[in-house]
């Protein structure tokens, strides 16, 4: 059988157990096997319930993961660029080091995700209920985060350079040594959460809910340094 032959066999294998629910089968076959960067790429999984899966390494581009049960699983280093999570349940999963560019999790529970070092340029999060969320050190650039639940997240070293986050619920949120130039925060709740060292050249906050005395200091700067 020729390598594409075989391939596409392995790949009908996996997404037929992972479609039935057979995730210890499914894990047990992957190690047995050695199968470590598992081409998924474009698969549809949707309204699956896979709790606790281990995704590590695994290729899903493209995929179809809407309306999924993914609580717990872990996507450590995987790829996810332009795949649709939109309404999944992501909640406890970890995303570190995956790459997610251009990535779908509109209207997901990402709640205690963590998304350390992953690259989530151009991504969608509108909406998403992300409390307790780790995102330090995630590339952010040109990220769609408006209306996000972010409580208590932590944003410490991330890059939120021309990114949205109109109208998000950052309360208690950590945005320390965040790089976050041109990002628009209008309406943003920034009650109680910190950006100390956090560089917001031409970022706007109009119309913002519980911006520090600092943080309005710092915004007055800036405009006065726009304003030549």
């Amino acid at each position: 059988m020729k390598n594409g032959g075989r391939t596409k066999e392995v790949k009908n294998l996996a997404v037929s157990m992972l479609k039935h629910g057979d995730v210890d089968e499914f894990e047990h076959w992957r190690s047995q096997n050695n199968i470590g960067q598992l081409d998924l790429i474009g698969v549809d999984l949707q309204r699956t319930v896979l709790l606790g899966v281990n995704f590590d390494g695994v290729i899903l581009d493209g995929a179809l993961l809407q309306d999924t049960v993914m609580d717990g699983c872990s996507f450590v280093g995987a790829s996810l660029v332009r795949a649709h999570l939109d309404d999944a349940s992501l909640a406890d999963v970890n995303f570190s080091n995956a790459d997610m560019r251009h990535c779908n999790l509109y209207c997901s529970v990402i709640t205690g995700c963590n998304f350390t070092n992953a690259n989530l340029y151009g991504a969608c999060l509108v909406e998403a209920q992300g409390r307790y969320t780790i995102f330090s050190r995630a590339k952010l650039y040109h990220a769609f985060m408006a209306g996000g639940q972010f409580q208590e997240a932590n944003f410490n070293g991330s890059f939120l350079d021309d990114s949205e986050f109109f109208g998000a619920n950052l309360k208690s949120a950590t945005l320390q040594r965040v790089s976050a130039v041109n990002t628009r925060f209008d309406e943003a709740n920034f009650e109680k959460a910190s950006l100390a060292g956090t560089d917001i050249s031409e970022a706007t906050f109009n119309g913002c809910r519980g911006l520090s005395k600092v943080i309005q200091e710092q915004i007055i700067s800036n405009l006065r340094k726009s304003w030549g």
